[in-house]
């Protein structure tokens, strides 16, 4: 338990000790109370809030683009439709 908690890939440890990665991580959960997020669960997790982080970036710099884009037009004539400027 203490070489999973310190870091070693736990396919390591199944090799050497002759036992699946899923007793181990089982042995894991039972031992901290805590559900033990899997590796893969993990990088899924990080893919997905990378992807959304992105995301509002590039929304962000979208709504400044147009806000800029904007600026200095009279009151009323945004949305209007007409293109009188």
């Amino acid at each position: 338990m203490v070489k999973a908690r310190s870091g070693e890939k736990m396919l390591d440890l199944s090799s050497q000790y002759g036992i699946s990665t899923k007793t181990i991580y089982g042995w894991l959960r039972a031992d901290t109370g805590k559900e033990v997020v899997s590796v893969l669960k993990y990088n899924q997790l990080k893919r997905i809030i990378g992807k959304l982080t992105l995301e509002m970036r590039l929304g962000k710099k979208a709504e400044l683009t147009k806000e800029s884009k904007y600026r200095g037009t009279p009151p009323g004539w945004l949305g209007s439709g007409r293109d009188e400027r």
